[in-house]
């Protein structure tokens, strides 16, 4: 697999951990953290390269896991995040209550998984 998105994965996978922990921290104290904004744009970008990946890259059938959990976690979060947008109050979205603790929680696991994932591939044990 390609050395060098396994290793920008490895960089993503933690600022999705990041993401993860700010969005909890945000619902602990009620303040919203402006870097969730960097986190979450790197991360669309990020998804569309790993959308690429999936049928540009030659890779096993493990490495191909890597690439299909970003993608499949972003389309998944940007569908739950249309689903409660679109059930709050439309006068105001407060970004810190609408997302539940559980939420933000498995965008930190997944962020852990994906880094472990990334580095387990570039370290060659997966291939």
């Amino acid at each position: 697999m390609e050395f060098w998105y396994l290793a920008i994965g490895i960089f993503v996978g933690l600022l999705v951990t990041l993401d993860g922990y700010l969005l909890l921290k945000s619902k602990q104290d009620g303040r919203y953290n402006s870097l969730i904004n960097l986190t979450t744009s790197i991360e669309f970008v990020w998804a569309l390269i790993s959308l690429v990946a999936v049928f540009v890259l030659e890779v096993s059938a493990l490495q191909i896991m890597s690439p299909l959990l970003f993608v499949t976690h972003n389309i998944l979060g940007w569908l739950y995040g249309f689903y409660i947008v679109a059930k709050s109050p439309k006068e105001e979205i407060d970004l810190v209550n609408i997302v539940p603790t559980w939420y933000a929680l498995f965008g930190l696991s997944v962020g852990i998984v994906y880094t472990l994932l990334n580095l387990f591939l570039l370290l060659g044990l997966g291939t």
